[in-house]
């Protein structure tokens, strides 16, 4: 959704769409980092 939301900005649309899309790839290895960060953070 927020994909087709970026492709609309007018310029820089493009550029973002396709960095979102490149970004979601990796969704799950940063699910992974936060949820350590905040296990730990919870820890302290």
């Amino acid at each position: 959704m927020i994909v087709g939301i970026l492709s609309a900005i007018p310029g820089i649309g493009k550029s973002l769409e396709k960095f979102a899309k490149w970004l979601g790839g990796f969704q799950g290895i940063i699910g992974i980092i936060v949820l350590i960060v905040v296990i730990i953070g919870a820890l302290s």
